[in-house]
Parts: C-alpha cells; structure tokens; sequence
C-alpha cells in the first residue's frame, strides 16, 4: 500500500522518451504547486483577517480537482493535452478574475504572462502562439466591454487605449522573446543530450571493447592452458610403450590437466561393429570397464557416431542433444566431446570427455583436443608395434634356441665322446662327466653359449690351480708352467673362492 502511495507521488516516467518525461515532470511539480497554493489560500486569508467570497471558494475548488484530473491524464501518456487543459483553465480562471473585478487594471493580468511563460515550456510554438492570440483578444474584449459600459469595474479607473496596448506589447514581446529563448535552450539542451548521447555511446563501446579484450584475454589464457596440457600430456604418454599402461595414462593426465568431469578411451573391435571402452578415470567410468561397457558403431551415442564417421562431435546441452547416450553411471554430465583416435585415414579408437558445466566447449578447444587425439594415436600406435615387435622377437628367438638344440644334437648325437679333458699335456675324449680329485673341493666352470642356448661347459678344480700356484712361488714349477700364465691362475683362484 506505501509502495503504491509513493509512486503516485512520484513524477511519470516515460521509457524510451526522455523529452516526455521531463515534460511530464515540470508539469507535475507545476501541479503541485498549483494544489498546495490553492488550498492554503483561505487559510492564509483567514489568518489574514479577509473575507472570502464564495466564488473565490468554487475557483478555488475547481482548480484543485482540475489539478488533481490532471495529473492522473498525465500518468495516462497524455502529457500535451493535460498541458493545453491547464492552459485553458489559467485562462478561464484570470478572464474571470479581470472581468468580475478590476478589468484591466486588476492585478489578475498578471496571470496571462504567467500563462504564456508556462505553455511556451510545457508546449510547442503553435501552441504558444494561440493563447498568445486569446490573451490579446481577452484585453480587446474586456477594453471593449469597459469603454461601452458594459463592464463596471471594481477599481474606478477609466481605461483608455494606452491601458490597453501595454498590455498587448507585453504579451507578443514575451511571446516573441520567449520563443527565441525556447527555441535557443531546446537546441542547446538537443545539442547536449547529443554530446551526452555520443559519450555514452562511446563509454559503451569503450566498455565493449574492454569486456571483449577481457573475454579475449581469458580466452587466450585457456588456450595457452590447454595447449601446455596437451603439450603435456603429449610429453608424458611419448615414453610408455605399454599399450594397457598408455591407456590408463591418457585417461588420467587428460583429466587431471584439462580437469574433465571423465575421460574415457574406446578403442574399435577387430572386427568394426562395437566401440569398447578400455580406459576411464572416472569412478562411473570403472563401473563401465568392469562390465566391459561398449557402444554400436554408428548406431549408439556420441562416441558411435564419431566411430562411425571419423569426425569430432560435441554435446553442448547433453539434455537437448538426441545423439547424446544418457549413462547412469555419468549423471552430472552437461556437455560431452567425442573425438576420433585415426592412424592413417582409419578410425582406431574414440577419445570421450565430458564435463559437468553445459557449453564447456568451443571450436578452439575440439581443435586443440583433436590435435591432442592425434598425438595419442602415433603413441598407441607406437606402443602398439612394439608390442608386436617384442613378440616377434621372442618368437624368433624362441624357434632359433630350438633350432640351434636340435643342430647341436644331431652335430653330438654320432659322437661316443660328452667332452674333453686336458690331463698332463694331453687331450683326452671322455665318455662320462669327469670327476674332480676331491669331491669337498669346489671347481670353476663357465657354460659355452651359442644363440642363447648352452651347449657344454668349460670345467676347472681348484687343486690344479693351488698346486700350479704353489709350485711357481717355490721356484720349482711345472715345466708346462710359463711366468706370464701366473696372473691367470691367480685371478682363476679368486673367481673360485
């Protein structure tokens, strides 16, 4: 109730047209004016100790209902006419007040200029001119009156023509002068609400231009993060040549550097119907992997779609989005990216990351993701062939060691001999493993490899060496034994201790 109160005690607006709000509002505080005045002047002639008339009391009452009329046709949008209205009523109030009273020697003369002085700022020209014109042809008609006699005024005075033009040069002086006068503030004030107008403009497109050299700013700062994440995450996953490892190390370094909601990698089947997820690092994503969670290529979701055609796709509003797959175990997510894992033309792989805020992606970030994607296909790839090498290699290894056996054996299998023995400058064939002097001495030996495999031993004991070693530090050494082969039994001794 106080709210409503106050704004019928407040001045109209007008949105949109500034011109007729402050009409509306000069009109307004005139009519406020013109209430307060007119309802303490009996009070004030009360005081005063005069006599009011009951005509003054009906002038007095009409013009606060016109007033209060007035104002309430105002708040409708009609503020010319309200103007013109309270024009009119000024005129018919002080035409009355000359005529019943003074004529033209009453002090209620006064009243026109006042008239002319208000529609010459509340009106137009055209306006001005008319109750210009009506307030001349008010004195003609009131001297006319007076000098036929039909008019007796209160003041005794007879009127003769002077009476009568200074009047009328008032008027049209103050009409002309107030019609250059208002004619000059109005294209002044037009002039300054121009000025006013284009420094607005221009403190808005200073403001613009701020705001977008922000917005550019942020975005060039995201985009130098994303470029150093995908720089990083390139870095890292370069080194893993694990295809299982480099899946799982994808996931997680996408999400931890570009902070996603989830990260998953499909990889497409053998055989190009279904996309199985391999890597998620996500919670739901784990529960997806557990159940080994894969979708229809070309018929299934986002990443279906993106398997199917080879190019990325984004789900700006995961609920408005018909291709979008609605995962139970991914609730929160609001915006969802596929981009393809491709090796040499061929789609290999879909790499999926969603986020939980809608419209999480431009154009700028899928080129930067798919830059990213590309880079994790060379190193899966890479990892991938070898993979494939270590395993042909293992094979080819494997088949040369069973190779090299069965030479080595059909090569020994003719021989009645298992090996050779050097006894007192002798080489001997030997049948059996020979037996060392003394069984609690420990004997040296070193297995003879070719490709790998073992084929025979090379055996020494260590009695041999102590006795050689023993017999050169008595000066009497074997004859075989020679100076310089001292230091090869001696490093012999201490292989075997």
């Amino acid at each position: 109730m106080w709210n409503r109160i106050k704004r019928l005690l407040l001045p109209p607006a007008f949105e949109g047209d500034e011109e007729k709000t402050n009409q509306a509002r000069l009109l307004y505080y005139l009519l406020v004016v013109i209430i307060i005045a007119a309802a303490l002047f009996p009070v004030i002639s009360l005081v005063a100790g005069a006599s009011i008339e009951p005509v003054v009391g009906i002038l007095v009452a009409i013009l606060i209902s016109v007033s209060i009329g007035l104002s309430i046709l105002m708040r409708l949008g009609f503020v010319q006419q309200a103007t013109i209205i309270l024009g009119f009523v000024w005129w018919g109030i002080f035409t009355f007040g000359i005529y019943s009273f003074g004529g033209l020697h009453d002090t209620a003369i006064t009243g026109f200029f006042f008239l002319i002085i208000l529609v010459s700022v509340l009106a137009g020209w055209r306006v001005l001119l008319t109750f210009s014109a009506l307030s001349v042809i008010t004195f003609v008609g009131v001297f006319i009156a007076e000098q036929s006699g039909n008019l007796q005024p209160d003041i005794n005075i007879p009127s003769d023509s002077a009476d009568l033009a200074m009047p009328i040069v008032i008027i049209g002086a103050s009409t002309l002068v107030l019609r250059i006068s208002v004619r000059f503030l109005t294209n002044a004030y037009d002039r300054a609400r121009e000025s006013a107008k284009k420094l607005e403009n221009a403190n808005l497109e200073l403001q613009v231009s701020r705001d977008d050299l922000a917005q550019r700013a942020r975005e060039l700062e995201r985009r130098t993060r994303y470029l150093e994440a995908t720089a990083s995450v390139a870095r890292d996953v370069a080194s893993e040549l694990d295809p299982d490892l480099l899946l799982k190390r994808v996931v997680n370094l996408v999400t931890e550097q570009f902070n996603f909601y989830h990260t998953g990698l499909f990889l497409i089947e053998a055989g190009g119907k279904y996309a199985v997820l391999r890597a998620a690092s996500s919670q739901g994503g784990q529960r997806m992997l557990d159940r080994n969670h894969r979708l229809r290529v070309g018929q299934e979701g986002i990443v279906g779609f993106v398997a199917s055609q080879g190019i990325s796709r984004v789900a700006l509003d995961t609920g408005r989005d018909a291709v979008y797959f609605d995962n139970p175990d991914l609730p929160t997510t609001r915006s969802e990216a596929a981009l393809p894992l491709r090796v040499g033309g061929n789609v290999i792989g879909v790499l999926d990351v969603q986020s939980t805020e809608a419209e999480a992606f431009d154009e700028e970030d899928i080129a930067v993701l798919q830059t990213l994607a590309d880079q994790i296909s060379v190193a899966l790839q890479n990892a991938q062939l070898f993979h494939q090498v270590e395993e042909s290699l293992e094979t080819q290894r494997l088949a040369y060691g069973d190779t090299s056996r069965e030479v080595w054996q059909r090569i020994t299998g003719g021989r009645d001999a298992v090996g050779y023995q050097y006894i007192r400058g002798d080489v001997v064939p030997v049948k059996e493993k020979p037996t060392t002097y003394d069984q609690n001495l420990p004997e040296i030996s070193l297995p003879i490899e070719i490709g790998g495999q073992v084929i025979g031993h090379i055996t020494a004991w260590e009695i041999v060496i102590h006795k050689a070693i023993r017999a050169f530090a008595a000066d009497d050494p074997p004859y075989f034994l020679r100076e310089q082969d001292f230091d090869r039994f001696l490093v012999l001794e201490r292989r075997t201790r």
